[in-house]
């Protein structure tokens, strides 16, 4: 299965509803996002893009979830991921 495949599957459910502000759907998708580790700075901001999402609200929900930025090393180049805190996996 395609990564952009799996984006598309996902991302109607975050569309922000009729009443549902932009940072409730951006906390959402970030949740469950994150819900099984982390994921790469990059396709969460595309996920946001497809869901109307921009990324200054992004990045706020992220601080209100208290997102943590992570800085990957390989030999391509530095990468970002965000995680939830590790207390967010056991409630």
């Amino acid at each position: 299965m395609s990564s952009q495949f799996a984006l598309t599957r996902v991302i109607p459910q975050f569309f922000p509803p009729i009443g549902e502000n932009e940072r409730a759907a951006a906390r959402s998708l970030l949740k469950h996002a994150l819900t099984d580790g982390p994921a790469l700075v990059d396709a969460l901001v595309e996920m946001a893009a497809l869901a109307r999402i921009s990324q200054r609200i992004l990045r706020t929900a992220k601080a209100e979830l208290g997102v943590i930025s992570v800085r990957l090393s390989s030999a391509t180049g530095p990468r970002w991921v965000w995680q939830l805190p590790k207390h967010a996996h056991q409630e």
